[in-house]
């Protein structure tokens, strides 16, 4: 144990972070709340960075991100809510109150939804997603500066209101899910900031990205619940093949992983009972060069336990 941060119980070390020479963490030592700690490896340079939240209260440092000699990271100080800090373990501060007041910019999405959309460095900018007094949530960016903290774009996407679920980096540029169906990419400025074309029409929802050598895999439903491989290069967002699901109902890509020039994926099949009651009926692993003929089940035959056939 390198130091025993509470005493009278667990610490509970959080978003391990390295930047620089330092492992930046959240935890708690039972007199300030869950706040902001970094470590050396060793006990002399374990240290409370600053008491955010004063008092018992927490901050709840999170979204830790290293950006140059900073550390950029999401925390509520009690007084501005839930708001963009930076440190480099001496001096702490807020990068910018987007958000004047108490609520703080509300990073992420909806009570009902997961909390945050993780924030994407790319080169030496790091983009997130935020609400200011005027905007809901939009794409945002950081060099880690008051001065270079700005809102990308207000809604690429026109009239729509924008919910954006994902963020990636592929080739240099932020690729992000606005909606859970539109695919936009980004080079940090308004004018760059452009949805992607599609060649195909039903797709319902996107839910995952991953990049595969020059190639950016997009996995989506289409048809209610049928999973389906789509890819891109920036130019044009084409269907790669709607998986197979036999006598079942539904599929569900997972789990995407490349290895060498191949997208490995897990495919979960699904059984219908009602819209809120779907239930899971085994899962394969798949293959995909990004063609068609190209992606295959891994365990080729009839998978007799779920009693699945294809065609």
């Amino acid at each position: 144990m390198i130091l025993d941060i509470h005493s009278a119980g667990g610490s509970d070390p959080d978003n391990l972070t390295p930047c620089k020479d330092l492992l930046f963490f959240s935890a708690t030592d039972g007199e300030h709340g869950t706040e902001l700690w970094f470590t050396d490896g060793t006990t002399d340079q374990t240290k409370f960075v600053l008491d955010i939240y004063p008092g018992t209260e927490s901050s709840e440092p999170e979204q830790l991100i290293c950006l140059d000699d900073w550390l950029l990271f999401v925390a509520n100080d009690g007084m501005h809510g839930k708001e963009l800090w930076r440190t480099n373990g001496e001096v702490s501060e807020i990068v910018k109150d987007i958000h004047p007041g108490e609520n703080g910019f509300d990073i992420g999405l909806n009570d009902d939804e997961p909390r945050f959309t993780p924030m994407k460095r790319i080169e030496s900018t790091v983009y997130f997603v935020a609400t200011d007094i005027v905007h809901g949530l939009e794409l945002w960016k950081s060099d880690g500066t008051p001065q270079g903290t700005a809102q990308v774009d207000d809604d690429p996407l026109g009239s729509y209101i924008s919910r954006i679920t994902l963020l990636h980096e592929f080739d240099g540029r932020l690729y992000a899910v606005y909606n859970w169906k539109f695919l936009v990419q980004s080079d940090g400025t308004a004018e760059g900031t452009l949805k992607v074309p599609i060649n195909y029409t039903n797709q319902d929802q996107i839910y995952g990205l991953h990049t595969v050598s020059d190639q950016l895999f997009v996995a989506g439903l289409f048809r209610l619940r049928r999973g389906t491989i789509f890819k891109t290069n920036g130019e044009l967002m084409t269907r790669v093949l709607t998986l197979p699901v036999g006598r079942w109902h539904g599929a569900e890509i997972s789990d995407m992983t490349a290895v060498g020039d191949l997208l490995y994926f897990k495919r979960t099949l699904l059984e219908y009972h009602s819209a809120d009651d779907w239930a899971t009926a085994g899962s394969e692993l798949w293959r995909s060069d990004g063609t068609s003929d190209g992606t295959v089940r891994v365990t080729e035959g009839v998978n007799e336990v779920f009693g699945e056939y294809e065609g």
